[in-house]
């Protein structure tokens, strides 16, 4: 209509007027046609929305008469359902029209010239199937058989989308015969939103029909199908014959290099703060070596994003750098440019390595129980006199040196006193002091023992000595060493003392003494995680000298170690290892038969019971510290 205008406009500014009868009568008769197309043309009147069981939602369209066919194509991100209808008009307004059933948010209809687009938003995307029902289409939400959606003749399927896999771009599909590349190309920038730059080189056609593939899938697939390659810098993608993109990267390099090798040289002193300037040569100079063999071997055409700037060194050919150890600086002498780009690899590699503290904790419990009890049992006979002492015959076993043999004293005063009337112990005992016993069977080194005369019958006196021992025990032994390390520097902390070992002498050297270390050993190398947790390998050693077992004179030494790896939250206290070991004992110590006697037995025997548990537990427990040491 408004080039209609535009010509009468100009019939009238040429001198036409003459033909204006004319000129009015098609008019009408224009005017008539056009009224009577847009009388008949279809209009979209209202729309209907219905929940049904099973999460399925229908959307009902309806038309002032039956639409033409439409066109539908779903995206994911966001997710939206479009459906064109060709040669409708909308009469439902811009505002969206709110739904809020199921995954269905709104619906929006958009009159763009001679087409109606309706756009149904939802939460996420749903299979769907259109229906033409007379003068009402039909959008089934969650259908429960998926139908295929309708298509115009044979035209080309638009491209589609469907969720699209985990690290892949979103899906389409294709279907051509004989197109041009060039076009199909254009169809993938208009799908991605990306700025397609396409060279003069790139011809032909092709023919392909890709069902439901991500986009760059299918790009790389055309792309290898015609020998193109692409470079892709932010949004824009250019695409070209591999041989004219390869000679026009080989011409940029050598164009940069000859750029480098005229560009005057500065030397600079950047002075390191936190790390070994040392380190930060060896790492310089080794990425230069390897961007040569890089060179050396050739571009890997499986890379299509490679490009000059990837393979480039920090250093520049020409450039050098050196270190001062005793300012901790950098000496470099390059370009400007590769200056700029080594301060900016500095400031991020020169930053404050974050520590650990390390807590470990040994804990080792011991419950120990003992109980021993033995009888000695006597008695002793007069066989004569010498003097005013009695001659009596004994039950001790041993010799007494002296040659008595079994032989012991007393006095022939009152029972139990001597001639002066003083008490004497009642303990028989032999001249040089052994005991004049028949059962010997005591308690070795006991707590304490009884002695009893039982009586005197005639010249014999019968004795018995109770003795008894009972040693209980409860210890806990804490160690508890803690060291501070920086991230994935390994720390030792040790403790403890040398024990001497003496190796005997021989016929050909003397003897020599060694010392072995029986120390508290705590041995770790942290590594800090991105999400501030702790990786640990630990190895924790409790050595101790045991002198109540020698060999040689030489203590044994007692080993409580281990050695692992684990993964921490930071401040969180784990349980790396326990032994837990217990031992019971019981051991009976008789005379044959007589020991075995009823309540009398006791006379004959001794007992020994023990019973004895230690435990061994080993904790740890990291905590990030931040750069003012302040426990995270």
């Amino acid at each position: 209509m408004t080039r209609l205008r535009v010509w009468i406009r100009r019939l009238l500014a040429c001198g036409e007027a003459r033909r204006l009868p004319r000129l009015i009568s098609i008019l009408a008769c224009l005017g008539a046609a056009l009224g009577s197309a847009s009388a008949s043309g279809a209009s979209l009147e209202t729309a209907e929305f219905a929940a049904l069981p099973g999460d399925r939602i229908e959307i009902d369209l309806v038309f002032s008469e039956a639409p033409p066919a439409p066109r539908d194509f779903a995206t994911e991100n966001p997710a939206r359902i479009a459906i064109d209808f060709p040669d409708v008009s909308s009469q439902l307004g811009r505002k969206p029209l709110p739904i809020g059933l199921g995954a269905a948010q709104s619906l929006l209809a958009i009159e763009a010239g001679d087409r109606t687009r309706v756009v149904i938003n939802l939460d996420a995307s749903v299979p769907y199937r259109i229906d033409r029902q007379g003068k009402r289409v039909r959008v089934a939400l969650n259908p429960e058989r998926a139908a295929p959606r309708a298509r115009v003749g044979d035209a080309p399927e638009p491209p589609s989308r469907s969720p699209a896999a985990s690290g892949a771009g979103d899906r389409l599909s294709l279907n051509f015969q004989d197109i041009e590349v060039r076009a199909v190309l254009q169809l993938l920038a208009d799908f991605t939103g990306l700025n397609l730059v396409a060279s003069d080189s790139v011809s032909g056609s092709i023919t392909l029909r890709l069902r439901d593939v991500p986009w760059d899938q299918a790009l790389e697939i055309i792309l290898k199908t015609k020998g193109l390659s692409m470079r892709q810098t932010g949004n824009v993608i250019m695409v070209a014959p591999s041989e004219e993109l390869a000679a026009r990267e080989l011409l940029a390099l050598e164009t940069r290099q000859q750029l480098q090798a005229l560009t005057p040289m500065r030397t600079e002193l950047i002075q390191i703060h936190y790390a070994k300037a040392e380190e930060i040569v060896e790492l310089l100079q080794g990425h230069r070596e390897a961007v040569a063999e890089i060179s050396a071997a050739g571009t890997h055409d499986s890379d299509p994003l490679l490009s000059a700037d990837a393979q480039a060194p920090v250093l520049s050919r020409r450039g050098t750098v050196s270190f001062d150890q005793r300012t901790n600086a950098l000496i470099i002498q390059d370009t400007a440019e590769r200056i700029r780009a080594i301060r900016a690899l500095i400031a991020r590699l020169d930053v404050p390595v974050r520590q650990v503290l390390i807590e470990s904790r040994v804990v080792i419990a011991n419950d120990n129980f003992a109980r021993d009890l033995g009888v000695r049992f006597g008695a002793s006979g007069s066989t004569g006199a010498l003097g005013r002492n009695e001659l009596l015959v004994g039950g001790a076993q041993a010799n007494d040196g002296v040659g008595m043999g079994p032989y012991g004293f007393f006095d022939t005063g009152p029972f139990g006193r001597d001639g002066q009337g003083e008490r004497f112990n009642s303990t028989l005992t032999g001249g040089a002091g052994a005991p004049n016993l028949w059962v010997n069977l005591p308690v070795q080194n006991p707590a304490g023992a009884i002695d009893f005369l039982l009586g005197k019958v005639g010249s014999h006196l019968i004795t018995l000595e109770l003795s008894a021992m009972q040693r209980e025990g409860r210890g806990e032994i804490i160690s508890s060493p803690r060291v501070v390390t920086a991230d994935q520097t390994p720390a030792i902390i040790e403790v403890g003392q040398d024990i001497p070992v003496v190796t005997p002498a021989t016929d050909e050297s003397p003897a020599t003494v060694r010392y072995e270390p029986a120390t508290l050993k705590l041995n770790v190398t942290p590594h800090i995680t991105p999400d501030d947790r702790v990786i640990m390998a630990l190895e924790v050693n409790k050595d101790e000298a045991d002198f109540t077992f020698t060999v040689n004179g030489n203590p044994l030494r007692n080993r409580r170690a281990v050695s692992t790896s684990v993964l921490v939250d930071n401040g969180e206290t784990i349980v790396l290892g326990g032994v837990f070991e217990g031992q019971k004992s019981f051991n009976v110590d008789k005379v044959p038969w007589l020991g075995d006697l009823p309540v009398l037995g006791r006379l004959f025997k001794t007992t020994s019971r023990q019973n004895s548990n230690q435990e061994l537990l080993i904790f740890v427990t990291p905590k990030i510290l931040d750069a003012d040491l302040e426990i995270r």
